[in-house]
């Protein structure tokens, strides 16, 4: 099973070695990305992997996460979007995709601004993609050469939204307020050797790391715990109002966004409380 799963994986990257050509230029022809050389294409194509999706079978669901973009490399698709009125609900027909098309992306950016997909895309006939994830897309983005600050912010926000939501601490939030929130978030370049905070300081706020490294550190259990990209940290203190229990160090030249208590805490006071926040306000006050 182990072996076959390898012949798939080296198959699949044979045609795409074989047609790079080929998605290149399906790449260079979309209007978004026309501006980009042929080498910058090259590293995007690193980044997709094939996909191949039946007639009938959905490509997207409106209303969920937006974690990835699909380029149309053959075959049709079909774009729908539902319609509520006071009277019905229906499902309306807006568009259809072929070959060169991408899933997720317009001529101008991102078709959502929310971080949700805002449409539905079923296949109508056997449909070949390429899909490249909401995270390796950041990575392409973040290349010095490629020039798409706002792809480059959207992609950054979303992948927070996602990571908030899917938070426990953050469970009883809508989607809208996180958003507000995160877009509220201040980004900040820290130099490597830069101490954040110390063990025993007031958690004022929690981290979401963009770029770099991050080391906390727990002198009482002797212990490290090393935070990389796209992870958060200092979340627990922050949202149980206690005190630091480790320090936390900039091991490498770091990018940040930081999340403020008073914005959370702007939210916190019209949202029920979750089973975690009620266990700890009960242990604070014994």
């Amino acid at each position: 099973m182990f072996k076959e799963h390898l012949d798939f994986e080296c198959m699949d990257i044979l045609i795409m070695n074989k047609n790079s050509e080929n998605y290149e230029n399906l790449i260079l022809k979309h209007p978004l990305f026309c501006l980009l050389d042929s080498q910058s294409a090259q590293q995007l194509l690193m980044y997709c992997q094939s996909e191949y999706v039946d007639a009938e079978q959905n490509i997207v669901i409106e209303g969920e996460a937006i974690d990835c973009i699909y380029f149309i490399v053959s075959g049709l698709a079909e774009v729908t979007r539902k319609i509520h009125t006071l009277e019905k609900h229906q499902v309306m027909r807006i568009a259809e995709l072929k070959k060169g098309d991408i899933i997720g992306l317009t001529s101008e950016g991102f078709a959502s601004q929310t971080g949700l997909q805002t449409a539905t895309v079923k296949a109508i006939s056997p449909t070949h993609l390429l899909k490249v994830s909401l995270y390796d897309f950041l990575q392409f983005l973040k290349q010095p050469q490629v020039k798409y600050p706002n792809l480059k912010k959207l992609s950054e926000e979303f992948l927070l939204i996602q990571y908030i939501r899917s938070h426990h601490l953050f469970k009883n939030f809508t989607h809208e307020k996180i958003q507000v929130m995160v877009r509220a978030a201040q980004n900040i370049k820290i130099p490597s050797g830069t101490c954040l905070y110390q063990e025993g300081d007031v958690a004022h706020a929690c981290y979401y790391l963009l770029k770099g490294e991050i080391v906390l550190l727990n002198y009482k259990q002797n212990s490290s715990t090393l935070i990389k990209i796209n992870q958060m940290f200092g979340d627990v203190e922050f949202m149980s109002e206690t005190r630091r229990i480790d320090s936390a160090y900039v091991r490498s030249d770091s990018e940040l966004l930081i999340i403020e208590m008073d914005m959370v805490k702007k939210f916190i006071s019209s949202e029920p409380p979750s089973l975690f926040q009620k266990i700890i306000s009960k242990l604070m006050r014994n």
